[in-house]
């Protein structure tokens, strides 16, 4: 046994001598690290499908809930289904917090108004490379397979374990679907990084 610890420690002391590490070449060594990592995230990389599926099924639920009560009444209670207003989050998400009184929304109403079953149809959707927001696109269509009535772009953000809305649009059904892309920290990062990459060689 004493043979093995002696035998053991000489490795690592002839480890330590024939490759020393400096609080420098450790900096180095992570910076490189985190340069590598934010080039993968803005040339495209994606999570892992099941972590992608996770995030939707949370904010599909939570879009849902506003579809409903957005179209019940034009009082109606939209906060729960809304990213936190907090100075935090307001600073965290500088492109636009959802305004709880989007129950104006006539689409949402429309939705309501006709009753029966209508369909909300997934475009697409994309979780940011960075992990810490997402984007989706959906159709709404009239029950029963019936015309187009609009399509919602909508933003997510990360709120105990719940992916609520902080920003959503609308769109006309005389529009074209509004179009999404992977993206690492904010829509259309990873478009421009590329662009960049490809003009620089």
């Amino acid at each position: 046994m004493k043979k093995t610890v002696l035998f053991f420690s000489a490795c690592i002391l002839s480890l330590s001598l024939s490759l020393p590490i400096s609080a420098q070449d450790y900096g180095a060594a992570v910076a490189s690290g985190m340069r590598m990592h934010e080039h993968n995230c803005l040339s495209g990389n994606s999570k892992s499908a099941s972590n992608v599926s996770k995030t939707r099924n949370s904010a599909l639920r939570n879009f849902e809930g506003y579809l409903q009560a957005a179209g019940s009444s034009a009082s109606a209670n939209v906060a729960p289904f809304f990213f936190s207003r907090s100075k935090k989050n307001l600073e965290r998400y500088p492109t636009g917090i959802g305004d709880y009184n989007a129950v104006n929304d006539s689409l949402a109403r429309h939705f309501a108004e006709l009753g029966g079953d209508p369909t909300i149809e997934p475009v697409a959707f994309f979780k940011a490379g960075d992990g810490r927001n997402a984007i989706g696109v959906w159709i709404i269509k009239a029950p029963e397979a019936g015309p187009i009535l609009g399509y919602y772009r909508v933003r997510f953000g990360k709120q105990r374990g719940d992916w609520k809305i902080f920003h959503i649009e609308t769109f006309q059904p005389s529009e074209p679907a509004p179009t999404i892309t992977q993206y690492c920290h904010k829509p259309g990062d990873v478009e421009e990084y590329l662009s960049f990459r490809n003009e620089s060689e």
